[in-house]
């Protein structure tokens, strides 16, 4: 009886460490948003702060796009540096 309760827990413990591998090979693959916004991130935390979801969404959107157009403004002056 106890070797019928180890077997089971010790098959219940296995599942949980390949849930566990499964979960963060996930997190390898996650979704992002602009460079570097991971989805799951921008989800928790909006839970944690109890913030509207779009309003995070819409903050790291702009984030993104503001990070774009320094990049651009900085190729754009390279350029111009280039010319001269």
């Amino acid at each position: 009886m106890q070797s019928a309760a180890g077997d089971h827990g010790a098959s219940q413990a296995s599942g949980v460490r390949a849930n566990i591998s499964a979960a963060r090979a996930n997190l390898k693959n996650v979704a992002t948003i602009g460079e570097g916004f991971p989805l799951p991130l921008i989800l928790l935390t909006a839970l944690l702060l109890r913030v509207r979801l779009r309003a995070l969404l819409l903050a790291a959107l702009l984030l993104a796009e503001l990070d774009a157009l320094l990049l651009a403004a900085l190729l754009l002056a390279e350029l111009a540096a280039a010319r001269t």
